[in-house]
């Protein structure tokens, strides 16, 4: 099902309008057809009632329920060297519900701080159009980049995915907790300094099994099973 964004109410409608509205012009979208629509963090079941030349007027036929994730999960990505990698990240991140992402520098990560500033703007499209994918209403928060130095121990539960200490597995984490920081390398991991770093820091060390995988993989697989876990 079509899912679109209203920013605005026009008396009793939800209203489509500029962006949206060119998707759903391009959906074509009969006047019988129903579709989702988010506003102000909740999900709606609607019809189009007038399509204007410029709005969509919705009716709203239904409030329908969304299932929302009550655990917490940062997640401290650093940047993948290929650029489109992160990208999948992000849509990966949006779809299983970690709260919010922090695009991190690392000494094997991508390092042009000033490219990475220009893409903020396409992340957070990215972000919106995988809410529409999986029914998210409330966004993935993308941090501003940090330096993987910066990185502390905020959180109940602190973990990085280590390539250097055989560490915990999956089964020994924490699943009690309402509030994760998971710290994942960009492709060719950590170094052993940036490791140790992190572990004197209090973070501890996870090793996913059985085979080495990609940092989109790791981080797909270690959030989404944690979520899960703590969501039953």
């Amino acid at each position: 099902m079509h899912t679109f964004f209203s920013e605005k109410k026009k008396d009793k409608y939800l209203v489509i309008e500029g962006r949206e509205f060119k998707h759903f012009k391009v959906r074509r979208i009969s006047g019988e057809e129903t579709f989702r629509v988010i506003y102000q963090s909740e999900l709606y079941l609607c019809k189009a009632y007038k399509v204007e030349k410029e709005i969509v007027l919705c009716n709203i036929l239904e409030k329908l329920p969304v299932e929302e994730v009550s655990t917490s999960i940062t997640l401290y990505q650093c940047i993948t060297t290929d650029i489109k990698t992160f990208e999948e990240i992000i849509r990966y991140s949006t779809e299983l519900g970690v709260k919010e992402l922090v695009p991190t520098f690392s000494a094997r990560s991508f390092r042009n701080k000033k490219a990475v500033s220009k893409k903020m703007e396409r992340w957070e499209k990215i972000v919106r159009e995988s809410m529409k994918l999986s029914g998210r209403t409330l966004p993935l928060s993308i941090a501003e980049p940090i330096d993987i130095q910066r990185i502390e121990t905020n959180h109940d539960v602190n973990l990085i995915l280590d390539n250097f200490h055989e560490g915990k597995s999956m089964n020994e984490i924490d699943i009690n907790s309402k509030d994760y920081g998971i710290v994942v390398g960009p492709e060719g991991g950590f170094t052993e300094k940036e490791s140790r770093t992190l572990m004197d820091k209090g973070f501890e060390s996870v090793r996913l099994k059985p085979y080495v995988m990609r940092a989109e993989t790791a981080s797909l697989l270690v959030c989404g099973a944690i979520i899960n876990l703590c969501n039953p």
